[in-house]
């Protein structure tokens, strides 16, 4: 399934995204993803559409994600 959302992505762009979750519940697909070839995008964790900064004390929920990018061939 992600080799077909993938072509279709790179249809229209060089590269496709995916945010994922922190906690224990997503390491399965924190793996998936990585041994699929995606890297940190580099802009942090993110709570909903807010950019966590150092210090803030923030929920570890399902909002809680990184992103991540794959360039495509």
């Amino acid at each position: 399934m992600l080799d077909l959302t993938e072509s279709l992505i790179a249809e229209t762009s060089s590269s496709a995204g995916i945010g994922v979750g922190l906690y224990d519940d997503y390491g399965p697909a924190q793996r998936l993803y990585s041994s699929c070839g995606y890297e940190l995008d580099g802009t942090g964790a993110w709570a909903g559409e807010h950019n966590v900064r150092g210090g803030e004390a923030i929920t570890a929920d399902d909002d809680l994600v990184v992103y991540l990018l794959k360039p495509l061939h």
